[in-house]
């Protein structure tokens, strides 16, 4: 009985001991009791209104950012349809255009400015 008593009490020690090694990321978190549902102050018709307006301005947000394109990628129009997935599209490709133009302009004064050095020796 007391080798099992001592037995218990080394498991016991070599329990506290291999925690001590855990790293915090590893510890066990308390588990947090769910909050009870929350009592709003406003009516469900104003809640309803409220969520309605919300969804009103992200749409005119997101509107006004399509206009934005249109004004400034060349191949869109306000008179054609204006898909998401057109606007996407040649958007998509002016920003390729935009990318190759830039390169090709850097190539070129590249060459302007070893030009000039060659010709200013």
């Amino acid at each position: 009985m007391t080798n099992g008593g001592n037995h218990n009490e080394m498991n016991v020690h070599s329990l506290e001991s291999s925690n001590d090694n855990v790293p915090d990321s590893l510890d066990i978190k308390k588990v947090r009791k769910p909050r009870g549902k929350r009592m709003s102050k406003l009516s469900e018709s104003q809640i309803k209104i409220n969520h309605v307006l919300s969804e009103k301005k992200r749409r005119e947000l997101v509107r006004s950012i399509y206009d934005d394109l249109v004004d400034v990628v060349p191949d869109l129009t306000e008179k054609e349809s204006r898909s998401e997935m057109i606007i996407y599209l040649k958007t998509i490709n002016y920003l390729k255009w935009l990318y190759k133009r830039n390169a090709y302009l850097r190539s070129e004064l590249i060459k302007n400015i070893k030009i000039r050095k060659m010709a200013s020796k």
